[in-house]
């Protein structure tokens, strides 16, 4: 894996995730740059293969291998019919 320079909205990275900091795959949200400390910038991850939300610093973001993006992502987006919260 390689460090990611130049990050976009919509792709996909490696990133570790906050409360284990293992490597997952992500897409990159929205990226905040830093005009002060480049190394400040951040970047807002949704986690697709679990539906999780993070913000992580730039530099802990790196480049994904394509053989990485064979295997569909793994979280889908769902309701539950007929239910009411309480």
């Amino acid at each position: 894996m390689l460090v990611c320079f130049q990050l976009e909205e919509g792709q996909i990275v490696a990133a570790p995730f906050l409360y284990d900091n293992k490597w997952y795959r992500a897409e990159v949200a929205k990226v905040t740059l830093d005009d002060y400390n480049v190394e400040d910038s951040k970047v807002c991850l949704y986690y697709v293969d679990y539906g999780d939300l993070s913000t992580r610093y730039k530099h802990e973001v790196c480049e994904l291998r394509t053989d990485f993006l064979r295997l569909r992502f793994q979280a889908i987006e769902c309701c539950l019919a007929r239910v009411k919260p309480r």
